[in-house]
């Protein structure tokens, strides 16, 4: 065993110590993870530790060693890949490029953008993300000259609140211009956009940067910042909640800070935010997949096919599923930061199932307020249903697929590559036709974004209706490959390995898509389900696995004589073979959260009340009692009886985890004071 010692900056300007970053061992190298004081920690067992850093020497190996990808550079934000990738290559042993590109000089962009700051870029929040492990992990090794002028340019970037105060040269917002540089925002010193990942980066590197040049008064503001945005966090939610390709990106950025931050207040307010969001992927990731509804969905099919699946690999996976990681990686492999046990357990699946939980989210820019002063945190805008099964996890929005909102998504068991995706969508006609034309293929889709009609959607356990009220509308179904099965008195039967599903059409008719299951055949194959004209037209689906009903052929058997669909227009029932019923009443248009651009409550400047939201959503049944949406107001709850494994309460800011015999309690205050437990 044999430690490579690299100088790395400790906290505080100019300060620089030896410290063991990399150990090698039996033919591979491991990092070494920034030291944290176990008060900070949730400890994990010795197995757990050496399955999670097996996987960082494997990504050591096959990202340090690769070459630079996404056109990394010093331009615009492409330090988001020249940074990260640097310092795979760094500990992989490839000293000299790493730095080299580390401390590369900033090139093509226009020199007034940091000529204030000695040509060093703070303004895109991936390469701040990156500015931040470069200065206090590597920091180290960039030339004596090199970090001089770098921390004497982050002095005097943090000298003032750089989101507030105005860009030397460029001084004011101009509304005629577009995009996201100074040109446009001269009123700020920062890409100040409060997208989630993004505020992450801007308000974690300000924070660090003026803490270690000692700027007090920006270091005070940027922490009310942080602990507004965690206090929000723990009270209802994020706006790109449960994002497939962002919640990583916003976690790595609170990585930096749990990292390096100085005030143990400020650490221990991190570890609440990296707890939370550990929460939230270890109930959405299984096997590899993803499951139910997300924010900012970009059409993944597969396991492991997002940056999110990807990151929560790292903590979760148990299986052994092969994966090179995301480049952002690099913070979470070099951190010492670890979820709860607690969530471990649950993201794999050690649990009592079925479990049937609610979830709900925020709008997407929560923390915004109209002219009038009042903000969207006193409800939650979107209520999912989320379904725990032996072989399945399956959530669903009140009102399906909308914007960029997925919402109707569900992943199954596979024994060889984690997981199948069962996605319902409308819109991937187009995208179908394109690739077709051009003799592609896709392991991506655009199922979501377009709509066709406006769908409802009601779901209990494993028993879910789908309606539009578009009679023609089309419905675009991804399933496991060769899912497709028979169909039986016009019910079609779908067959994952361990997963069966049962879809009794409304007003449409089914058959296997030729061309969308020949352009996303790795993913699996397309059915698609025609709307036969009129007002509505839909489905109801049942989902059984052995635990319900033995084997595949009883699971069909039960449905052809057992279930039942009634109803007419848009009204519907749907009695299951195991006797559990879920109606849905159709209430007509999506609501406005549900679409892009117009008719959004933030951009209309009016944030509507509770009682205007939920009157919008459908009219629920299940098992014959209506569904009282204001009881469902909770971020983690779970419906039915019995111990859920997750739990957190609306504006109450209390997460507790329970798995396999792990407790995990988690509670943030209103002041942003967190404290927590295991057992």
């Amino acid at each position: 065993m044999r430690a490579l010692c690299l100088i790395v900056c400790c906290l505080g300007i100019g300060a620089a110590e030896l410290v063991d970053l990399v150990e090698e061992r039996d033919g591979k190298r491991y990092p070494i993870p920034v030291a944290a004081d176990p008060a900070f920690v949730n400890q994990w067992p010795d197995a757990e530790e050496a399955r999670f850093m097996d996987k960082a020497a494997h990504l050591i190996a096959v990202r340090g060693t690769g070459k630079m990808g996404g056109g990394g550079s010093t331009v615009n934000e492409r330090e988001k890949e020249l940074y990260p990738t640097s310092m795979f290559w760094i500990l992989a042993g490839r000293e000299a490029e790493g730095v080299a590109n580390l401390q590369a000089p900033q090139r093509y962009d226009p020199k007034e953008h940091h000529a204030y700051t000695d040509g060093f870029d703070f303004w895109y929040g991936f390469t701040l993300k990156g500015q931040m492990r470069k200065y206090f992990l590597f920091g180290g090794l960039l030339d004596d000259d090199y970090r001089t002028r770098f921390e004497a340019a982050f002095a005097k970037w943090t000298v003032t609140d750089p989101r507030e105060t105005p860009h030397p040269f460029y001084m004011k917002y101009d509304h005629k211009k577009q995009g996201w540089t100074p040109e446009r925002f001269g009123n700020r010193q920062l890409d100040g956009r409060r997208t989630d990942n993004l505020y992450a980066m801007s308000t974690c590197a300000t924070y660090l940067f003026a803490e270690a040049a000692g700027n007090e008064e920006t270091r005070l503001a940027t922490w009310n910042r942080i602990r507004e945005y965690g206090t929000t966090m723990y009270m209802n939610g994020i706006g790109e909640w449960d994002s497939e390709n962002y919640l990583s990106h916003t976690m790595s950025a609170y990585i930096n800070l749990y990292d390096f931050a100085q005030d143990p207040m400020v650490k221990m307010h991190a570890k609440g935010m990296l707890d939370w969001i550990s929460a939230a992927m270890a109930v959405k990731y299984w096997r590899g997949g993803w499951a139910g509804s997300v924010k900012r969905d970009y059409g993944n099919m597969m396991a492991l096919d997002g940056n999110s699946q990807k990151c929560a690999h790292l903590y979760y996976d148990d299986i052994g599923l092969a994966c090179d990681g995301d480049r952002d990686d690099v913070h979470h492999i070099t951190s010492s930061y670890r979820p709860p046990m607690a969530a471990v357990a649950l993201a794999q699946g050690r649990i009592d199932a079925p479990i049937e939980l609610s979830i709900s989210h925020p709008t997407y820019e929560n923390w915004k307020t109209d002219s009038a002063g009042r903000s969207g945190r006193d409800f939650p805008e979107f209520i999912e249903t989320f379904m725990i099964g032996h072989s399945y996890r399956l959530g669903t929005l009140p009102f399906g697929n909308g914007g960029d909102v997925n919402g109707f998504k569900m992943i199954t068991y596979n024994s060889k590559r984690g997981t199948d995706y069962f996605v319902v969508g409308h819109g991937a006609g187009q995208d179908i036709d394109k690739l077709a034309k051009k003799n592609k293929t896709s392991t991506r889709g655009k199922m979501v974004s377009r709509d066709d009609g406006n769908s409802n959607v009601a779901q209990f356990r494993n028993l879910v209706i789908d309606v539009s009220d578009n009679g023609a509308a089309e419905f675009f179904v991804l399933v496991a490959p060769g899912g497709v099965a028979e169909q039986r008195n016009g019910i079609q039967f779908v067959r994952h390995e361990k997963t069966w599903i049962a879809l009794t059409p409304i007003n449409l008719s089914w058959s296997k898509h030729a061309d969308g299951s020949r352009v996303y055949a790795e993913a699996g194959d397309i059915l698609h389900g025609l709307g036969k004209g009129g007002d509505y037209s839909g489905f109801a689906m049942e989902v059984g696995e052995a635990e319900t009903h033995g084997d595949y052929a009883s699971f069909v058997a039960a449905v052809v004589a057992k279930s039942k669909l009634s109803g007419t227009g848009g009204e519907w029932g749907y009695t299951g073979s195991q006797g559990h019923s879920v109606g849905l009443k159709h209430v007509g248009g999506k609501p406005g959260m549900m679409v892009n651009k117009a008719d959004q409550a933030w951009v209309l400047d009016h944030i509507r009340s509770a009682e205007e939201v939920l009157a919008a959503y459908p009219v629920v049944t299940r098992d014959g009692e209506v569904l009282d949406w204001t009881t469902r107001f909770a971020q983690y709850q779970r419906l039915g009886a019995g111990d859920s494994p997750i739990s957190l309460g609306f504006k109450q800011g209390v997460l507790r985890l329970q798995a396999d015999g792990h407790r995990f309690t988690g509670t943030m205050t209103a002041e942003g004071v967190f404290s927590f437990s295991n057992e």
